[in-house]
């Protein structure tokens, strides 16, 4: 008797499983400002603007964003999008290596599985490189770049701060320094060393 009626507990149960699992609906979605829906991974919740666009997610599968420019990426699923109000991306971590520009046109190729962000109007603002680059401070100095380091510029392309791939020499206000490879070195809008 106590065989049968376990056994039909267990039945009820797995039942109760089966039937909440077909009546949960489908994956939750969500819109941005531009009206694109959006999967939204299961078990978390989105932040949402004011008026009811989507601020940031985490991306429930592979799925396509777009850039102020209007050039469009494939964010890989499990990560967070962030979107500006007017639902442009702000950041996400791309699927696969993906090209990006700076405002001078200049293409990057970045990382897949490495956060990219960008200023809302579609310029990038910070990635990985896949390769070592070539970047400018505002003094039109150039130094190279270290592939998988994060590098973020200015809105006007100038770098703001890079991980060398070689030892180089900066110039502070006052001062020259020199700087050893993969140790972050970062400069102010007007090109000089500050850290």
């Amino acid at each position: 008797m106590k065989k049968i009626a376990l056994i039909l507990t267990a039945l009820f149960m797995l039942t109760g499983v089966s039937f909440a699992q077909v009546h949960q609906g489908g994956p939750k979605t969500v819109k941005d400002a531009q009206g694109r829906s959006y999967v939204v991974k299961q078990g978390t919740k989105p932040v949402l603007y004011e008026n009811g666009s989507v601020r940031s997610f985490v991306a429930g599968e592979d799925v396509a964003v777009w850039t102020g420019r209007n050039k469009s990426y494939v964010a890989q699923m499990g990560s967070t999008v962030e979107l500006y109000p007017d639902g442009s991306v702000k950041s996400f971590t791309p699927a696969h290596n993906v090209m990006v520009w700076d405002a001078n046109g200049k293409s990057y190729q970045a990382m897949a599985g490495k956060p990219i962000s960008f200023y809302q109007d579609g310029v990038v603002q910070g990635f990985y490189p896949a390769h070592n680059i070539t970047v400018t401070t505002a003094r039109d100095k150039t130094y190279t770049a270290m592939a998988g380091m994060k590098v973020e510029l200015y809105e006007d392309g100038h770098v703001k701060s890079f991980f060398p791939a070689e030892k180089i020499k900066v110039k502070a206000r006052k001062k020259k320094y020199k700087a050893m490879p993969g140790r972050l070195v970062q400069f102010d809008r007007d090109g000089y060393f500050v850290h």
